[in-house]
Order: C-alpha cells, then sequence, then structure tokens
C-alpha cells in the first residue's frame, strides 16, 4: 500500500456488506473478490460456527459490523453462501438476528427475507461504489484540451498528461512496472468493461499497436508504456504513451460491438427520423421531453384524416386533403394547456426550429384547390401550388373567419411520419428511464442489427442507465404478435450482442401479454452467456402517463435439460432436505450440477 491512495466512486445505491458462510473455496474467494471490489467482504468458515465458543464471537463481530455499517452511507447487511443450501443459511442468520441487540434489546438484523439472505447465484455486483488504488497524489489530473464532435462521438485533439509515477519511493516499480492511466469525461458515458476493438477507442491517426486501450470501470483505460518499437536507451516521451482518443457515441459503441460478430449497424427508417428532428431541436434530449410533454396530443392531431367535423369537432383545426393543419388555440385545447406566453413561448421556439410551420389555408378561385400557404409566401397576392395562378389575398381565399385570415400551423412531413408509425413510443421509454436514472444516462436511436446487408434484429432503443445497459422494445401493442417465440429470440440475440444488462419490454398499453413475456423469458434460458451474466427481463408499461408501472425480474437457467437435477428432483422433499442437513452434504450435493443451484431448483 506504500505510495498508493484508496478511491472509491458514488454510486445509486451502496453495496451491502457481504458476510459469506460456507468452508468451500468458492465461499472464500466470494468473500475475498468482494472485499477488495466493495469493501466489507466477511468469511464465516463452518467450525467457527458449530463450536460454542467461536459462535458467540462470531455473533458479536455480525453485530459490531451491523452497527458501523449505519453511520457510512447507510450500507446495509447480506448474508450468502456457495456451499449451504438456503434453509440452512436463513437458519444461521435467524440465530445471528436473536443474539444481536442494542442496548435497549433491538436486533439490529432484520428478519430474514429474501433481500438480506440469499443464494450466491442471486448476487448482483453493482458499478459503482468499486474500490480501486491510484498512485499518490494522481488520482484526479484535469487538462484543458479541445475535442471534435461528429454524431456524438468525440476525440481529443490535445494529448493527455505524461502517465508518470514521479513518487520518492516507488523508483524501481517506475523502472520495472506498468501501470492502467483511466481517462474520464464528464457527460460522456460509455458501457464499462466491455471488449471494444482498439481502434474504436483510438483516434484516426493513432497506431494501434503502440497502446493497449479498452473500456475500463467508468472511461477508457490505456497502458502507460508504449507497446510497439522503443528505441534502446529512450527518452521518457518514447516509453510511456499518450494517445489521443476517441469517445464513441452510444450508437457506434453499438457498432463496434457488433463488428466482433460480424455485424453491422443501420439506422431504422424511425431512428433515422428521430436523429433528423433531434438535430433540428439541438439534441436528443429536447426531442425526448418535447415528445414526452404536454404537446404529444396536438403534434399527433397532425396526423388525423377525414372530413374536417368528424377530425375536429371542436374546430381546433382542418384537414385538407387528409392532411391536417392546427391553429394555436386548437393546439393549446387538444394538449389541455392555458393558452398563455408559456404556450406561445413554445410554440414560436418550435417554429424557430423548423419542427412547425405557420402558414395560412388558402382556396385557389380558379382551379379550387385548397393549400397550406407557408408565411414566407404570404402576400397582397397568392400563388396556387398547384395551377400557379395568383390571386388577391382577399376574404374570398381564406373564408373564415371573416375578419382576418386565421394563422394555421403546419408540422414537418418527418415529425408527421414518425408519430404515425409511432415512433414516439421510443421516446417515451426514453425520457422514462432518464427520469429513473440518478447519476448518468444516455442512449441511442432505433437501429437494426444487419448480416450481409440483411437486417437481423431491430432495437427499438438502446440506453445506459446508471452503466446497466438496455437494450429495449418498444411498443404501443402489447405482444410480440403470433410468431412469439422467434421475435423473442431476436431481443435475445440483440442483448447477447450488445451485452445487455437488461432486456426491455415497453408498451403503451396497461400490462404486457403473459404469452409474449413467457416467450422472452424462455428464449433467454434457452441462450448461452459467454459474459456469464444473464440479463434481467425490465417490463414497462402504461408509457405516457403518470401511473408508469416499472418491474425489473433475474431470470435464472433452466435446468429441465439437466441429468443430476433431473435424478434430484424425483426424489421426495424429505429426502432431499435430509440430504442438505446432513454433516456429509458437500459430497451429496455433488450430485446437483453447480449452474443449477438456482432459484427454479430450490424451488
Amino acid at each position: 500500500m506504500f505510495g498508493l491512495d484508496r478511491v472509491y466512486e458514488l454510486g445509486p445505491k451502496a453495496p451491502p456488506a457481504l458476510v459469506v458462510w460456507g468452508d468451500d473455496p468458492a465461499d472464500f474467494a466470494l468473500a475475498m473478490a468482494w472485499d477488495r471490489t466493495y469493501g466489507n467482504g466477511v468469511w464465516i468458515p463452518d467450525e467457527w460456527w458449530r463450536d460454542t465458543d467461536t459462535k458467540d464471537r462470531v455473533v458479536a463481530g455480525i453485530d459490531d459490523l451491523a452497527s458501523r455499517l449505519i453511520g457510512w452511507h447507510q450500507r446495509e447487511l447480506a448474508f450468502t453462501s456457495t456451499s449451504l443450501a438456503r434453509n440452512e443459511l436463513e437458519a444461521r442468520v435467524e440465530d445471528c438476528r436473536i443474539g444481536t441487540q442494542r442496548a435497549v434489546d433491538e436486533p439490529l438484523i432484520p428478519p430474514v427475507d429474501d433481500v438480506i439472505a440469499f443464494p450466491a447465484e442471486e448476487i448482483e455486483f453493482p458499478r459503482y461504489y468499486k474500490v480501486h488504488y491510484v498512485i499518490r497524489g494522481k488520482h484526479i489530473d484535469q487538462w484543458s484540451t479541445a475535442v471534435r464532435e461528429e454524431g456524438g462521438s468525440i476525440e481529443f485533439a490535445m494529448l493527455p498528461p505524461l502517465p508518470q509515477i514521479a513518487l520518492p519511493g516507488l523508483e524501481l516499480i517506475e523502472k520495472k512496472a506498468k501501470w492502467q492511466v483511466d481517462v474520464t469525461v464528464g457527460g460522456h458515458e460509455m458501457p464499462c468493461t466491455i471488449a471494444l476493438p482498439d481502434r474504436t477507442l483510438l483516434a484516426a491517426a493513432e497506431n494501434v499497436h503502440s497502446t493497449r486501450v479498452r473500456s475500463g470501470r467508468s472511461g477508457i483505460s490505456f497502458e502507460s508504456h508504449n507497446s510497439f518499437f522503443i528505441p534502446a536507451a529512450p527518452s521518457i516521451e518514447q516509453l510511456l504513451r499518450r494517445p489521443h482518443l476517441r469517445y464513441p457515441s452510444l450508437l457506434k459503441w453499438a457498432e463496434a460491438r457488433a463488428s466482433v460478430h460480424g455485424m453491422t449497424v443501420k439506422l431504422s427508417t424511425a431512428g433515422a427520423h428521430a436523429q433528423v428532428l433531434a438535430k433540428m431541436l439541438g439534441g436528443r434530449t429536447p426531442l425526448t421531453e418535447l415528445m414526452s410533454g404536454p404537446l404529444l396530443p396536438a403534434l399527433q392531431a397532425f396526423n388525423r384524416k377525414g372530413a374536417t367535423l368528424d377530425a375536429f369537432p371542436n374546430w381546433e383545426g382542418c384537414v385538407v386533403r387528409d392532411e391536417s393543419y392546427l391553429h394555436f388555440p386548437g393546439m393549446c385545447s387538444i394538449a389541455g394547456v392555458d393558452p398563455d406566453s408559456a404556450a406561445r413561448d413554445t410554440i414560436d421556439g418550435l417554429l424557430n426550429a423548423g419542427f412547425l410551420h405557420r402558414g395560412l389555408l388558402i382556396v385557389c378561385p380558379a382551379c379550387t384547390h385548397a393549400a397550406f400557404i407557408p408565411i414566407e409566401d404570404v402576400a397582397t397576392t397568392i400563388r396556387c401550388p398547384r395551377c400557379l395562378h395568383e390571386s388577391n389575398l382577399t376574404r374570398d381565399r381564406w373564408r373564415l373567419p371573416v375578419e382576418e385570415p386565421q394563422w394555421y400551423y403546419d408540422l414537418h412531413p418527418i415529425a408527421r411520419a414518425l408519430l404515425r408509425e409511432n415512433g414516439h413510443v421510443p421516446l417515451l421509454l426514453s425520457q422514462h428511464l432518464r427520469s429513473k436514472s440518478d447519476r448518468g444516462y444516455t442512449d441511442a436511436p432505433e437501429f437494426e442489427l444487419m448480416v450481409s446487408g440483411d437486417p437481423a434484429v431491430e432495437t427499438d432503443l438502446l440506453a445506459l442507465v446508471d452503466r446497466q445497459l438496455v437494450a429495449s422494445e418498444a411498443k404501443s401493442t402489447n405482444t410480440f404478435g403470433n410468431d412469439k417465440r422467434e421475435a423473442a429470440r431476436k431481443r435475445v440475440l440483440a442483448a447477447r450482442v450488445l451485452v445487455a444488462d437488461e432486456i426491455g419490454l415497453a408498451t403503451t398499453q396497461d400490462s404486457w401479454e403473459a404469452a409474449t413475456i413467457g416467450a422472452l423469458k424462455s428464449a433467454i434460458r434457452a441462450e448461452t452467456w459467454p459474459s456469464g451474466s444473464i440479463p434481467r427481463v425490465r417490463t414497462i408499461s402504461k408509457l405516457g402517463t403518470p401511473q408508469v408501472t416499472d418491474t425489473i425480474e433475474n431470470i435464472w437457467r433452466n435446468v429441465t435439460n439437466c441429468a443430476p437435477c433431473r435424478q434430484a428432483r424425483t426424489e421426495p422433499t424429505s429426502l432431499i432436505e435430509s440430504r442438505t442437513r446432513s454433516p456429509d452434504y458437500r459430497t451429496a450435493r455433488s450430485t446437483v450440477a453447480p449452474h443449477c443451484r438456482a432459484r427454479q431448483h430450490r424451488e
């Protein structure tokens, strides 16, 4: 620890202090790994618990740990084991709960439930609060640099500082060792610790052979030393690397992940439309806020069809050749907002961005063609866009109201298309996920994963929410349709390629069809997950309403094809319980494959 400082990064929720019971090497390894990563990992071997004297001391130690956690970021206390059966684990925790008392006889440990005591398979490893060690005085080194931004990706135009240790007492390490440098850019998060090709993280002119670079815990990490040609008696600048780095946008990140699997990424029609509109409004955040805000019903009203009186019984707008145009009071009425200065300023902002166009509805006296005339083309005389006939701007041209012509508004055709195809639903989901994030949020527009130029699967929204990657399907219906198995397989394929933490199913309906959820869970269990982490299922319904429901569920492997488990499940429950409670349980449980000690098997 000489010359090192301990550093950790706060996040949405502190991980619990973890007490691991059991004599298996895996129990010891889990406790130590947890302690090195998050702190407060404790291992309790079985012989300590079986011995009367040491058992009392263990209970006292757990009591002391629980009391110390109360004042430190309110960390919880949790218990687990890789070797003990669940009922044995819960029994030990209950013994501790009874034995740990405050001065006023109040237990420090809450009653045993699935939150405080659970098998090791159900442990979640958060991406915040990780402890790491840095060279003393080097845990933060800020520098100013120009950047070049393109499509949300940025490249540094100036080199970072030279990554020297330069600490008295560590001269030998500086000569013999290599170290890692972490670079974080505020507001430009990307999925952490997921492998990408080196070229994705380096600026175009950088030599990929001289710098070993990867996705780090909170940004980009690169190896301090030059890994390519180094001349004899090199200078410190020749020995150490100061690379120009590239932080990809989430869409470019997805392209890099797809390339690992021989796939490419292409924006879908809705995704391309959303990109154009986001550029007009100044980014995806303003677009998301608009599409999830009170004006959404008014914007959707621009796609109403049929006769004017049927489409707008209260005369909020007018239908001309199956295209609707609304006036300002009509938009406010449909949106349910007051026609005040705030609403006027919002509409003016959309006019300035080109999202809306102001104009008049005029009837040509020559060809009787009714058309929307933008304000730029309004003058004393009006030219018909159909027959090019020019006529004076008189009451016969606008008809009603009698006093003066009524200003109408036209919605940008790309926005009309986006709303017509329910392309606003992923934006509703984006706004919901953003509202749930505590530390950071970014997302990518709708895209398709392509194989040999053909679309393989579409992702409606890829979002990074507090470092959790969510690959989502966002729909205005609540079902995958007739071929649920194939649709579920595609959702799982996208999650596997992108190494998603969650597969999201979002709908504007009240709930999801049970068969659709079941198909997705089956597809998840049937897939192999090289990362070792099975994505959770996140179901969201009632999007666009104040009563949005959001549920996250862990999925455990399907064990029906495991021969040892089939044999174990044919035994009477009492026999299984007697075997798990026996002193030689480690031998008995070898009849069950390790990956099957999951919830379905235990139940």
